[in-house]
């Protein structure tokens, strides 16, 4: 019996491994890896902590 069932694999993969590497907020490293898979070349945030990540652009 299946318990839980994810949209996307490779995202949740990575974005495991990113987690561990980074201190940023878990959500935004969520949002990141989802841009990644979805071919964005970044990721727009309001967050400044967040727009230190490579994959963020502060607006």
């Amino acid at each position: 019996m299946q318990v839980l069932e994810f949209e996307s694999q490779s995202v949740v993969r990575n974005f495991i491994c990113c987690a561990n590497q980074y201190s940023y907020d878990l959500s935004d490293i969520l949002i990141a890896q989802s841009a990644v898979v979805a071919n964005c070349a970044t990721a727009l945030t309001f967050d400044k902590k967040a727009s230190r990540f490579e994959l963020f652009t502060m607006m």
